[in-house]
This record gives structure tokens, sequence and C-alpha cells, in this order.
């Protein structure tokens, strides 16, 4: 009897243990084949990325890490300023978004993913999803040269503007000659321009500047860039030329005994416009 009890106990214990094992074995397999989204869901991106500007009319993609109800991610969905929205869903885990009228220009949003979003297993967001959304801004000045109100700026001097965002598109050789030409001048400068790249452009005079003289410059509202934005108000700006001195005249200042044949010499400091120089001429015989 006890030999008996002595090799039953060990059976019994050995078929409870491969029970055992076999009933976890069958969990784990209805746990791997009906678990599979049995956690909260959360958002696994979202493009643009930080930094980035959406054109007005681009949508927000957000995605999320399993199936969601659509209904209620929409119902979570909020922007400040608020901005009713359209809603495209490409699966069941990705959504675009655009306010209807799309994006104001310019404009920082808030946007927040409400904890309300409920995932198709029937969990929702453990905690409310915020990011930025930057729509894209206005055409903007961001340097020139010479800089506003510069005074003493050489005749030789090229005009530069520098535009805060791409104003035309990398082109060939051949399509140069059709990029705009932004800049105005007051008095009117003869010259060419050359977008250095997309963004900078640079304005060589014909001829030398006018000394002494201040030139009003100017780039019209209107004016567009790539991405469809455009200066939305004139920028002007003035600068003046360092006007120009006499650095030597011969015969010099009380020079005597000159002969009668003897030519003046007058050397200026730059360029002048000889109509208005020899107009300025005159020659006295004991100061009169």
């Amino acid at each position: 009897m006890n030999r008996l009890r002595r090799t039953t106990w060990p059976v019994l214990g050995l078929a409870l243990l491969l029970l055992l094992m076999v009933a976890g074995s069958v969990l784990a397999q209805d746990g791997a084949q009906n678990g599979e989204d049995q956690y909260p869901p959360n958002v696994i991106d979202v493009w643009p990325y930080p930094g980035e500007e959406l054109l007005t009319n681009q949508p927000v993609t957000v995605t999320f890490d399993q199936a969601m109800d659509a209904a209620s991610v929409e119902a979570a969905w909020q922007t400040e300023p608020a901005a009713p929205a359209q809603f495209n869903w490409l699966d069941t885990r990705t959504v675009e978004v655009l306010p209807e009228g799309g994006w104001q220009r310019a404009t920082r949003y808030a946007v927040t993913i409400g904890t309300g979003a409920t995932a198709a297993n029937g969990l929702t967001l453990e905690a409310p999803y915020e990011f930025i959304v930057q729509s894209i801004g206005y055409l903007e000045v961001a340097a020139v040269i010479p800089a506003p109100d510069a005074e003493g700026i050489t005749a030789d001097a090229t005009i530069t503007v520098s535009f805060n965002r791409p104003v035309v598109p990398l082109v060939s050789t051949d399509e140069i000659a059709g990029l705009p030409d932004p800049l105005t001048f007051e008095p009117a400068i003869a010259g060419t321009g050359e977008w250095i790249n997309t963004s900078i452009y640079v304005f060589t005079p014909e001829q030398p500047l006018s000394g002494g003289t201040t030139f009003t410059a100017s780039i019209p509202a209107g004016l567009t860039d790539v991405t469809g934005s455009t200066l939305d108000e004139t920028y002007s700006w003035q600068f003046r030329t360092l006007p120009p001195e006499i650095l030597n005249v011969n015969p010099y200042q009380n020079q005597t005994q000159i002969r009668l044949d003897r030519t003046i010499t007058v050397e200026f400091s730059q360029p002048m416009d000889i109509p208005s120089t020899e107009a300025a001429f005159s020659l006295q015989y004991n100061g009169e």
C-alpha cells in the first residue's frame, strides 16, 4: 500500500504539471490571437515635423500605432485658434487633417487630440496629445545692402537684397532672363540684376553712382515666392553716396611762375558727371 502511494503521487503531480503547462500554452496562444491591440493607443508620427511650415492647402498627417475609431478621433481634435476641420482617413491608423478653407497664413496653431480618441479595441488615449502647426508666412525682405539710411556709400557699390524665403526656382542659364527684377530706384539707376541664389538678388549699376546723392530703392508689393507667398507691402529704403572730393590740382595753390600755356588739371576722388563739373568750373584773375 505504501509502495502504491509512493508511485501514485509523483505520477499525479507530473500529470498536473503537464495539464498546467498545456493550459498556459492555450491561454498564451489565445492572448496572442485576440490581444494584439489590447493596450491604449498612441500617436507615433505627425507630419510636418517640428520647425517645418505648412502650405495653406497642405494637410497635417497623424499616424497612430493601431486601428482607431474615426468618429472619436475627429471629435477629440481641437485647435487654437479654432478651425473647423476636414478629415481624410488614409487607412484605419492614419488620418490627414486640413481646416475648411485651408490654414490661415503666418499662423501658429496649437493642436490637441483629446483623451476621447478611441482605438478599435475600445481603449482611449491615456493623455492628450499636443503639437504645433505653423502655416507658411509672408514673403519678407530679410536684409539689404547698403543698409537703410547708410551714408558715405562708394560710387562703385552694388545693391543687394536678401529675402526670407526662396523667390525664384533653380533654373538653367537659358531661363535666367525670365526671372523677376524686383528693384526700382529714384533717381533711376541703369544696370543689371542677378539672382545669385534663390533668395538673394544683386544689382550692379552700369556706371558709377552719382556722388553726394540720396537714392531711394524700392521693392514693389506683390512679388511672389516659389510657394505663392507674396510681399504684402512695398519695401523702400534710402542710402546716400559719398560726395566727391578734390584730391589734387595742378598747378597747386599759390604756385607762381606758371607758363601761359600750362594746362590746369583737377583730380577727383570718383568719376564725375562731365557737364555739371564743367559748368561748376570757373577761372578768375586777381580774384575777379
